[in-house]
């Protein structure tokens, strides 16, 4: 496995044809509040195609739709919340899933690497090792590539399943911290996750911009590309809780909204995720350039690359959400700008005439 807080130049995707073909959108907001749907044993989808799935109820033959709700927030607008079971059934797990397999499979040929975000709410802290999360894109029941998050140390990792390994098919984790050290993450926080799942180079990533995070695993070891993707797939988002506790330990919420999937034919890394924030004017330039955008991100540091990949010139800035730069030193042609901010780095394309 390897770490990457990604800061190298993009290979230009600007010359390379770059696909990016939009699968499936939801923010939640066009969804009714109240209960997600009207069937907690998995079998009848509710809002929109969603299904949600509580072990109880379907063991039981009991309801436990309010478990699964459209609520609204403060930051975030409407989004599905998963609630916990009740006590004493602590122990058994609940599940929402949204059927991809439509818009996967009629995505542009060629367009093998699929793309998930998502924000996540990570919920209160459970006092004991009591509960854990799994969220991605999933094939039959098992998180082809996602996350997971444990409730009571903060522990965020990336996971995801290969079903080609032998003799039997395992699941894998990924440490997301420097040195594969675990991740710690904040409790009762939104985080915006990001998985790639590269077919093509059989390779998994997991990005979280705001924590300046890309880590990479191999993903399917022993079927190489296109049989990979030809039969194995992802069909679905799905997330899960999976509860070992069952006693009176509360468990948390948790949040999920902007869910987004998209194919692509090269990756997109973190700096594409932040760089439509940012404008640039004039482009192309001949001596002074303006920085602007709309978010007043602040901007700490800029890089200039030129087309071969030499760092040309290191500014640095304090945190300004404005800049003004010249470049009447550089020679006419194509640059790339490395703009640093306290949620990652921005890439931005300059002509200079």
């Amino acid at each position: 496995m390897k770490k990457n807080i990604i800061l190298s130049v993009i290979t230009f995707l600007f010359l390379h044809g770059l696909s990016a073909q939009p699968l499936y959108s939801e923010d939640f907001e066009d969804f009714t509040l109240g209960n997600v749907g009207t069937d907690s044993s998995g079998q009848t989808p509710g809002q929109e195609g969603w299904y949600t799935y509580s072990q109880q109820a379907f063991e039981t033959n009991t309801s436990y739709n309010d478990l699964f709700q459209i609520e609204n927030t403060t930051t975030n607008g409407k989004t599905i919340v998963m609630y916990p079971h009740p006590a004493p059934y602590l122990s058994k797990g609940t599940r929402i899933s949204k059927n991809l397999n439509t818009e996967i499979s009629n995505r542009t040929l060629g367009n093998d690497i699929i793309k998930l975000e998502i924000d996540f709410y990570t919920g209160k802290q459970t006092d004991s090792f009591s509960s854990e999360i799994y969220f991605g894109l999933s094939r039959n029941i098992n998180i082809t590539a996602g996350y997971v998050f444990d409730s009571n140390t903060g522990k965020l990792k990336g996971t995801h399943h290969d079903e080609t390994v032998t003799p039997l098919p395992k699941n894998y984790q990924s440490n997301l911290n420097d040195n594969n050290q675990p991740l710690i993450v904040p409790f009762n926080t939104w985080l915006h996750c990001i998985i790639y799942t590269d077919y093509i180079n059989n390779k998994v990533i997991f990005e979280i911009p705001s924590l300046g995070i890309s880590v990479t695993d191999d993903f399917y070891r022993d079927v190489p590309y296109p049989n990979n993707i030809a039969n194995h797939i992802m069909e679905s988002f799905r997330a899960y809780t999976w509860n070992v506790e069952t006693n009176d330990i509360e468990l948390p919420t948790y949040k999920f909204d902007n869910l987004k999937v998209t194919a692509l034919n090269q990756i997109l890394s973190t700096e594409e995720v932040h760089s439509n924030q940012f404008n640039l004017y004039p482009n192309p330039a001949k001596d002074v350039v303006v920085i602007t955008n709309q978010e007043n991100k602040a901007v700490k540091q800029i890089k200039i690359y030129d087309v071969t990949g030499k760092l040309i010139d290191t500014q640095n800035f304090d945190n300004k959400t404005e800049i003004q730069f010249t470049v009447e030193n550089l020679t006419s042609g194509i640059y790339l700008l490395h703009l640093k901010t306290n949620e990652g780095t921005a890439v931005k394309k300059l002509i200079v005439q």
